[in-house]
């Protein structure tokens, strides 16, 4: 087992076009050009997607069971992929989110701490940039009218 940073390997000579990284604690997920998650890393809790019982990975392991994803997201133990088209237990392999909330929407992307999730849809994101946008406009404001 590694503790300390180390030069991967595993994707020096890959023909593979990863698009997207994301690392947690002790795993790391990667998202190919196709839409396939891989894993690697520590298997505790599930975090890798590859079911119960599964060992720890030192080269990317593909995570099966799920649509094509274009996007990933960690945790500190916890793992998340936003597809192109949620207990207290733990989730030893892919569970798809579904409910309400996301019905009619477009996650944008996911993003988690050490056991939650958070999703960006479109609205969400349209209104931080309106409220970035009246910032900047009272600043611009305040440069021009204030001496």
């Amino acid at each position: 087992m590694c503790f300390v940073p180390v030069k991967l390997t595993c994707f020096k000579n890959s023909t593979t076009a990863w698009v997207d990284f994301s690392g947690g604690q002790h795993h790391t997920l990667c998202l190919d050009a196709e839409g396939q998650v891989y894993s690697l890393g520590r298997a505790e809790y599930g975090r890798l997607g590859l079911g119960q019982g599964a060992e720890e990975k030192s080269e990317p392991a593909p995570v099966t069971g799920m649509e094509p994803a274009k996007g990933v997201s960690c945790g500190a133990s916890v793992s998340y992929a936003v597809t192109r088209a949620g207990e207290e237990e733990d989730e030893w392999s892919p569970v798809k989110m579904t409910g309400k909330q996301l019905e009619n929407r477009e996650v944008l992307l996911a993003s988690s701490g050490g056991q939650h999730t958070r999703r960006v849809e479109a609205w969400l994101l349209l209104a931080e940039l309106f409220v970035l946008n009246v910032a900047k406009m009272f600043l611009k404001f305040l440069v021009d009218h204030v001496k």
